[in-house]
């Protein structure tokens, strides 16, 4: 439910967008201002870019569909594991029970009464079960549609909870798969129990059908510890590599000039103005270090786009897409984006020829090894007749690579061109946040109070917004990684138990001819080598590849997959030796006098 509430949010989100401009769907972080007497072709084909109905679902699919997936793995994995779990734990419990059952067979019991009295019994245990999961179901959701509400564009999204179909679908399948799997196994048991053991008085034998329920526990859990491993290790690289940006006191904000003015002030000058206004008075209060404005901010959930031409050596053009951001001369400064080569801009820029800087991106994808200081852009037009190439800027820096439409997207190949015109995006830098805020609410107050579009955010704050679906989609996976260990580890703790208790006599006997610790141990532990070396191979081939696949999502190196990898490897021994030691040390402490003594 919350998937498909989420589709149609984001369907409607993009219609907005793409039908209005961005003016009048408050889903939007940041109004879209379009400088006046711009010819409509322009409008349509540079602006709006009308675009197919299904463009809503199938972008919010293809942006969805890695998360989801991961999601409904992890859910499988975890159930199978349960359902492994809950199979372990009946056959012990047939087993320890074998001899009583003879006993009941031997006075007109029949397989119905087995099968009845341990489909109840692990009624009442998935009953109990349910009703601790679903308050943690509820919250797990609940915390899910709040993440999404923080991402900008989502605010208005409805608080989702699990329908009560869906929840009792899912109790449904949890209380069939537990029925089946103990009605199977009661009936095997049944079929396997009988006059030869009441005769003899010998219990069953050490069981060797739970080798390779371990063996599958083992396969999962390498598969989802190793993707955990992967993706913390990505989430980390992508928290952590540079933006491009400065995070310390650079705020942005935007202005809505056209909106707040009235009556005879709604023309273009007076506009112009208030908004000039508005930026001396940020520039000259107390802490602001730079002012600048651009035509979409980075990291709001705004896209800019653009085609230009770049002349190669042979005299031809070679197209390529790029962001154009147009912004104004102290914009580096104040977003604080490193210059490499060459030079920004100076007010002294915005006479004469159209100058650009390029990205580090940028340059490497239209000059290649050339330098690019002092080459020509160019823009073609498209109409109802080809046009001829003009003349777009003249490069004079190379800037660092910025992170634009998203963090977990590589750079963008951004163009930056001196604008002659004030955009409506601020970009402020101060010695702190606080002091650039408070600079950008005063201006406005005292100039147009209306005038300040929407609330005004810091660069950190937006690249937490922008990681918040990933950082979910991690914890999501650790939290599976940890639920499938600990499943793995009471299984493991458990099957050795029920070893132990069953081979005491024939480990008493070892103990009483010599035989070491490591041998008790090894015997032990050989019941079930094949079925954790055979999961243990299989989920290793699984996990590898997921991990690249997850290295790949996450811009990674193949080197992290691998690390990953050797992490959950390590992860598991730890687990596997930890969950053994207590039935193991209760095997070495078996007294063998007690054991022939009692026989």
């Amino acid at each position: 439910d919350l998937v498909s509430f989420f589709l149609d949010e984001m369907a409607v989100a993009h219609a907005w967008q793409t039908l209005l401009g961005g003016r009048a769907s408050r889903m939007l972080p940041h109004p879209i201002h379009l400088p006046p007497g711009l010819p409509l072709h322009f409008v349509v084909e540079s602006a709006l870019q009308v675009q197919d109905g299904r463009l809503g679902i199938g972008f919010a699919s293809s942006t969805l569909r890695f998360p989801l997936f991961a999601v409904e793995s992890f859910s499988v994995f975890l159930f199978l594991a349960c359902v492994c779990n809950l199979v372990l734990l009946f056959v012990g419990r047939a087993r320890r029970e074998a001899y009583s059952a003879a006993i009941r067979f031997a006075f007109g019991a029949r397989i119905a009464n087995e099968v009845h009295f341990a489909v109840v019994e692990v009624s009442i245990l998935a009953a109990a079960g349910c009703a601790l999961s679903i308050p943690i179901a509820w919250s797990a959701a609940h915390f899910i549609s709040r993440a999404i509400q923080s991402m900008p564009g989502f605010d208005t999204m409805e608080t989702i909870h699990p329908s009560t179909s869906l929840t009792l679908e899912a109790t449904a399948v949890l209380f069939l798969a537990a029925w089946l799997a103990v009605a199977a196994i009661s009936v095997w048991n049944s079929q396997k129990t009988g006059g030869p053991m009441l005769r003899t008085g010998s219990r069953p034998a050490t069981m060797r059908t739970n080798a390779w329920i371990i063996g599958f526990e083992v396969f999962a859990s390498i598969l989802l510890i190793s993707a955990s491993f992967t993706g913390f290790l990505g989430f980390q690289h992508l928290v952590h590599q540079p933006s491009g940006f400065s995070s310390e006191g650079t705020v942005l904000a935007s202005l809505d000039m056209e909106a707040s003015s009235t009556g005879t002030d709604n023309n273009s000058g007076l506009v112009t103005s208030k908004e000039t206004r508005i930026l001396d008075s940020i520039t000259h209060s107390p802490g602001v270090r730079s002012v600048a404005t651009i035509n979409v901010a980075p990291l709001t959930g705004g896209l800019a786009r653009d085609t230009i031409a770049v002349r190669g050596e042979d005299g031809s053009l070679r197209q390529q897409t790029v962001w154009p951001a147009e912004v104004s001369d102290q914009y580096f400064s104040a977003i604080g984006t490193s210059i490499l080569r060459g030079r920004g801009f100076t007010h002294d820029d915005t006479e004469g020829e159209k100058i650009c800087v390029v990205s580090r991106r940028a340059a490497s994808s239209l000059f290649g090894s050339r330098n690019p200081l002092g080459e020509y852009l160019y823009h073609i037009a498209t109409g109802a007749e080809k046009q001829p190439a003009v003349v777009y800027c003249r490069v004079v820096g190379v800037a660092d690579n910025a992170h634009f439409t998203s963090i977990s997207d590589p750079a963008d190949d951004v163009v930056y061109r001196l604008s002659r015109q004030e955009w409506p995006n601020l970009v402020v830098r101060a010695e702190t946040s606080g002091l650039a805020m408070g600079a950008i609410r005063s201006a406005a107050e005292v100039v147009d109070p209306a005038a300040l579009y929407g609330d005004m955010s810091t660069i950190q704050q937006n690249i937490d917004d922008d990681l918040r679906l990933r950082k979910v989609i991690t914890q999501s996976g650790i939290l599976s990684a940890g639920v499938a260990a600990f499943i793995l580890g009471i299984g493991f703790f458990g099957i050795l138990s029920i070893q132990v208790v069953q081979r005491k006599r024939e480990i008493g006997i070892q103990i009483a001819i010599g035989a070491s610790q490591v041998q008790i141990c090894l015997s032990l532990m050989k019941k079930f080598r094949r079925a954790v070396v055979i999961g243990l191979a299989t989920g290793s081939g699984l996990a590898l590849i997921a991990s690249e696949n997850l290295a790949k999502v996450y811009g990674l190196e193949s080197r992290y997959a691998i690390w990953g990898y050797i992490g959950s490897l390590v992860f598991l021994g730890v687990l596997l030796t930890v969950a053994a030691f207590v039935p193991l040390m209760r095997a070495l402490a078996v007294s063998p006098m007690e054991c022939l003594s009692s026989e």
